[in-house]
């Protein structure tokens, strides 16, 4: 599993995916290490990579996603 920190309108943005192409963590903080912390948590038995390569277009859309869409959004916003 691969993840890359970017920044959207609404703080620091981790992605996480498998492949690349299909996203499977999304974590908006200002702390990264809280982030990366949860994500190694949340699967413990994967082994996870930083690479900003490997995700760079998948972060490129999620953060378009959620700059062009964060007036429309009401808070607290639950994902499941």
């Amino acid at each position: 599993m691969f993840y890359t920190i970017g920044k959207s309108w609404l703080g620091k943005t981790l992605i996480a995916s498998s492949d690349g192409s299909k996203l499977c963590g999304l974590f908006i903080s200002n702390n990264e290490d809280e982030m990366i912390t949860y994500l190694k948590n949340s699967f413990p038995n994967r082994k996870i990579e930083e690479s900003e390569e490997q995700l760079k277009f998948l972060l490129k859309d999620v953060v378009g996603f959620i700059d062009d869409n964060t007036g429309s959004f009401k808070f607290p916003v639950e994902v499941s």
